[in-house]
C-alpha cells in the first residue's frame, strides 16, 4: 500500500494521528530514519512516522502547513536539491547527502563500527596505504567518485541508471579506489535507452572531483557503506559484514553527546523549543 501514499494521503494520516495523539510528529523519508531518530526521542515526546520518500514528506509539510498545524515537522535527506535550489520549504534536512554521511563524520561513530567489525591491526595497515588521516576521510573521499557521477547526472539531466550500482565492478581492492573510467562506461551500459558518450562523462565526472573542497559534499551514505563492506570482505576477512550491516552499526553506534552535535538535531530542538517542549531522551546541557 505504501507505493501509493500520495502526499495528501500522508498529510491525512498525520491529521487523524493527532485526533487521538498530541505528541509531536517527526514525518521522515523511510523507516531506516525512523531507526536513527528513535534511540534518542523521548517516545511520550514525539513519534517518527515514515512517509515512504522525500517527496511524499515535502508535500504532506506543505498541506500541513496550510491548513495551520504546527506540531508535526518533516526531516529529509539533502541530496543535490542545492543544485536547483529545491529545498522543501519548512522541511530539515541533512548537513550532508544523506543521513549516513552525517553519522561517518560524526567523531567517533565510524571508529566504533570499524572496531567492532573489522580487526584493528588490519584496519590500521590499510590506512596507511591510503594516505588518509582517518578512515571516514578515506572512506568520504572513495565514495564521492561515484558520486560526482550522480551529480552530472543530477545537473545535466542524465537519467543513468545508477540504482543498486554494483560497486564490486568499478572498485579496486588493491589500489583502494574507484576506477574513474570503468565506473562511467558501466553506467552507460546499464543505460540502454540513454545516449551518452563516456569519454566526455569521465571529463565531466573528473572535474567535479577536481572542484571539490569537501568529498563529503559529493558522497552518499549508501556508496560509502558498501565501499567499507567490500572492503571489509575482501582485504580484511570480515566475510559476513554487508552495506546493510554497517548501515545498522552506524545508527546504533551514536550515542548521546555525538547526536546532539548533528545539525538535524539541533535544528529539531530549535523547532520543539518554538512548541514549548523536549524532545530527547537526554538532558540538555
Amino acid at each position: 500500500m505504501k507505493e501509493y501514499l500520495s502526499p495528501d494521503d500522508l498529510a491525512s494520516t498525520v491529521i487523524l494521528m493527532r485526533d487521538v495523539d498530541t505528541r509531536a510528529i517527526l514525518l521522515v523519508e523511510g523507516q531506516s530514519d525512523c531507526a536513527i531518530l528513535d534511540g534518542h526521542l523521548d517516545d511520550s515526546v514525539a513519534v517518527t512516522l515514515p512517509g515512504h520518500g522525500k517527496q511524499n514528506v515535502c508535500g504532506a509539510i506543505a498541506a500541513l502547513q496550510a491548513q495551520g498545524v504546527t506540531t508535526v515537522a518533516g526531516v529529509v535527506d539533502a541530496d543535490f536539491d542545492w543544485l536547483a535550489d529545491e529545498v522543501c520549504p519548512g522541511v530539515i534536512t541533512t548537513e550532508y547527502y544523506d543521513f549516513d554521511v552525517d553519522l561517518i563524520r560524526c567523531p567517533g561513530v565510524l571508529t566504533r563500527v570499524v572496531g567492532a567489525h573489522f580487526d584493528r591491526e588490519a584496519m590500521r595497515s590499510l590506512l596507511e596505504e591510503t594516505l588518509e588521516d582517518t578512515v571516514a576521510s578515506w572512506l568520504l573521499e572513495t565514495a564521492s567518485t561515484l558520486g560526482a557521477l550522480r551529480l552530472v547526472c543530477r545537473r545535466d539531466g542524465l537519467e543513468l541508471s545508477l540504482q543498486k550500482f554494483p560497486i564490486e565492478e568499478v572498485f579496486d581492492v588493491r589500489d583502494l579506489r574507484v576506477d574513474v573510467v570503468r565506473l562511467v562506461e558501466l553506467a552507460v551500459q546499464r543505460s540502454d535507452a540513454v545516449v551518452v558518450d563516456p569519454t566526455q562523462l569521465r571529463v565531466l565526472v573528473e572535474a567535479e572531483l577536481k572542484a571539490a573542497t569537501d568529498p563529503g559534499r559529493l558522497a552518499s551514505g549508501h556508496d560509502a557503506c558498501a565501499v567499507l563492506a567490500l572492503v571489509g570482505r575482501r582485504r580484511l576477512g570480515a566475510r559476513g559484514v554487508g552495506r546493510e550491516v554497517i548501515e545498522r552499526a552506524l545508527r546504533s553506534a551514536v550515542g548521546c553527546a555525538e547526536f546532539s552535535t548533528l545539525r538535524v538535531a539541533q535544528d529539531l530542538t530549535r523547532w520543539a523549543d518554538g512548541l514549548g517542549v523536549w524532545l530527547w531522551e537526554h538532558h540538555a546541557a
